[in-house]
């Protein structure tokens, strides 16, 4: 698929793919491969992309591709709005009604295909969270809504997350690949040794580089 075909596709994951993934016996055209299929065709649709913004940041494609394919699909894509405007209608509503603990702080809310705190992107992008205005988070969520951008963004991030443990490493292998993509699952603040304590994500990455370059495969 060239990318003016992977432009035009409606990529939204909805919640009649989500049903059919998740609920739906197959005679009522339920799909259990739904969702793996839906991942595969998004990351090859968007493989120029990937391949680009990944050069660009200097580390291996199925780095980046690895990330798209686990965060894009699942739950439906409306779900992260509606997470956001609620969460940011308790935060406004806090000044009149006092704390509130039910809702986290909506720059906690994960947007785009390829899912990215809001706040991550921010800080990605060069802004300090605490000073954004509501208009300014509502732009960053436009920027996440669309493909390329959002894939930007989120290779601009993983960069950043690998400068935290391999400032100076110019070849990326398994290892920094499995640290940096479980950063990308638990942040920036932990350190190496509580990260391999959990590398699960990036465990994931690794062990389907083989299936992530045969996606990316022109």
């Amino acid at each position: 698929m060239s990318d003016t075909a992977a432009q035009q596709q409606d990529w939204t994951w909805g919640f009649t793919d989500f049903l059919r993934w998740k609920a739906l016996p197959g005679w009522l055209g339920g799909d259990p491969d739904l969702l793996r299929n839906y991942k595969d065709a998004w990351v090859t649709a968007h493989r120029q992309e990937i391949k680009r913004q990944s050069g660009a940041y200097y580390f291996p494609p199925e780095l980046l591709a690895g990330v798209a394919w686990i965060e894009v699909g699942g739950d439906p894509d409306f779900i992260d709005n509606v997470a956001y405007r609620v969460r940011a209608f308790v935060q406004s509503s806090e000044r009149a009604l006092g704390p509130l603990t039910f809702a986290r702080k909506p720059e906690l809310t994960s947007m785009g295909d390829v899912s990215i705190q809001m706040r991550r992107a921010a800080e990605t992008l060069g802004f300090t969270a605490s000073n954004l205005n509501s208009r300014q988070w509502a732009e960053i969520a436009r920027l996440l809504a669309d493909e390329p951008t959002n894939l930007l963004i989120v290779a601009r991030h993983l960069h950043q997350l690998k400068q935290v443990d391999f400032p100076n490493v110019a070849t990326i292998g398994d290892y920094e690949i499995r640290i940096i993509g479980s950063r990308y699952n638990r942040g920036p603040d932990l350190s190496l040794a509580e990260i391999e304590q959990n590398t699960s994500y990036g465990d994931f990455i690794v062990q389907r580089r083989q299936k992530f370059r045969d996606l990316l495969k022109d």
